[in-house]
């Protein structure tokens, strides 16, 4: 009897513990898949390193609204079935084979999302040839990110500060003729 008390603690802790964590981040109470965030920022770094102009950020961010936008209906489905399976795994004595039944249904969901997220290739189509070729050595570059850490942290490599942005030009009003 109390090895199948324990065998049923473990699996529901199991099935919570896998719900939770894939769950992704969430942005104002919508759940957010892994690696997608909305656009919050100039990318003056990205927008220098690659050329981009303000017309493809612009671009970029549409895209990625309409993404997110698509799926998130998906999410709310999600959501709702995820906490499903919290109150069935609060309740004294937990429904394994409807928490079962719930994870499968949100997997499904989540193999839905992933089919529709997958904005990479539609981003790309905004970048001509030349962008694609500095993306690539960004792409390098990310590739590199665990030696710099490393090295870094063993003390042999030096700090860079990171450059300042260029400054934004503030127009003051109209120019004024000084008076002699």
């Amino acid at each position: 009897m109390r090895g199948n008390s324990v065998m049923r603690s473990v699996l529901c802790f199991g099935v919570f513990a896998v719900g939770l964590y894939a769950q992704g981040p969430v942005i104002q109470g919508m759940p957010m898949p892994a690696g997608i965030m909305p656009f919050q920022q100039n990318f003056e770094a990205l927008k220098e390193a690659v050329g981009l102009t303000d017309e493809q950020i612009k671009k970029m961010r549409e895209i990625q609204q309409a993404h997110t936008a698509a799926s998130q209906s998906v999410y709310v489905q999600i959501s709702a079935k995820q906490n499903e399976v919290n109150n069935l795994l609060a309740a004294g004595s937990p429904d394994a084979t409807a928490i079962g039944k719930l994870e499968i249904e949100i997997n499904a969901l989540r193999a839905q999302v992933s089919k529709q997220v997958s904005s990479r290739e539609e981003l790309l189509n905004v970048l001509n040839p030349a962008q694609k070729k500095q993306l690539e050595k960004l792409q390098e570059a990310m590739q590199l990110q665990r030696a710099v850490s490393e090295a870094n942290q063993v003390g042999l490599l030096q700090y860079a500060a990171p450059v300042p942005p260029k400054p934004v030009p503030v127009a003051l009003g109209p120019a004024r003729k000084e008076s002699k």
